[in-house]
């Protein structure tokens, strides 16, 4: 980097406010810190590298190992975000299958049995609401829910929120 004279820049710019605004970000830009680190690792997993550190919170040898840990980190969470994801909208699909079929609107539930054919799981929803009218939990997928309407015949009705409002 190409150190520029204070009073250089100064000259270019008439306008005094401007002038002592960049008199500041050039000195800023030539100072260097006098402070030194021992040396440390670097913290990347494969790397053995041993670096002199210029600021007491640099982890890595270099800027790239750094940008590569935050990538790996941020995998694995949009992995565990996408996983939520496709089961949730999975889940969606069997509640509308179920929801728009002729037995369920015949009989107005589903046995469990169904949902484990279909392969529904109850581990996975954006919410839980309780329903006004049952007072039951409700397990709420996008628009539709799910709610236990009978244990002992182990029974469970669908809603929908446009016709349900939840």
């Amino acid at each position: 980097m190409e150190k520029k004279d204070t009073k250089t820049v100064e000259a270019q710019i008439t306008h005094p406010k401007i002038r002592s605004v960049m008199k500041i970000n050039t000195e800023r830009e030539t100072r260097i810190s006098n402070r030194r680190y021992a040396p440390r690792n670097c913290q990347k997993d494969d790397c053995d590298t041993k670096f002199i550190p210029t600021d007491s919170r640099q982890l890595y040898c270099c800027e790239q190992h750094r940008i590569d840990y935050n990538n790996d980190k941020r995998k694995v969470v949009d992995k565990m975000e996408r996983d939520f994801t496709n089961h949730v909208k999975k889940n969606k699909e069997i509640l509308v299958k179920i929801y728009t079929s002729n037995e369920y609107k015949s009989k107005g539930s589903i046995h469990l049995s169904v949902l484990n054919y279909e392969g529904y799981d109850f581990n996975f929803f954006h919410s839980t609401l309780i329903e006004n009218n049952t007072r039951r939990e409700l397990k709420v997928c996008y628009d539709y829910g799910i709610m236990l309407a009978d244990s002992e015949k182990q029974l469970y009705k669908i809603l929908n929120k446009q016709t349900h409002g939840f």
